[in-house]
Order: structure tokens, then sequence, then C-alpha cells
């Protein structure tokens, strides 16, 4: 995540997800602003810095999802 004071402002008027993927004893953790689809083998959505980020596998995994603002 890149290193910004975080205001008021920015708590109000944007999201911040975070993401884990737990997989086969993995565990994924992505950094989102928005999550647009998210299912036992799917997850879209994007990222802090902007990126598009689609994560699919075949076999299915479980995931939370932690909303910070």
């Amino acid at each position: 995540m890149t290193e910004k004071k975080i205001s008021w402002f920015t708590k109000v008027f944007e999201d911040y997800f975070i993401v884990e993927i737990h997989q086969g004893g993995e565990i994924r953790t992505f950094h989102m602003k928005e999550v647009k689809k998210i299912t036992n083998t799917l997850l879209k959505g994007v990222d802090i810095d902007g990126n598009k980020i689609e994560y699919c596998t075949n076999n299915p995994f479980d995931y939370y999802i932690r909303k910070l603002y």
C-alpha cells in the first residue's frame, strides 16, 4: 500500500477492503478499493493503486473480507 496520510475525507468517501484467500494452507492477501464479484472460485476488483485484479481458480477457496473504511 502506498504510504500516505489518511484524512477523514478519504475515510468518508473511499472504500478500503482487505481480502484474504485461504487455499491449500496458503494465504493470499489483496488490498482492494473495490470488490466487483467474489465467489469461492473467483475474485474480481480493483486494488488500492487502481490496477484491475482477477483471481480465478478451478479449486474452491475460502475467503475473508474486512472493510476498514
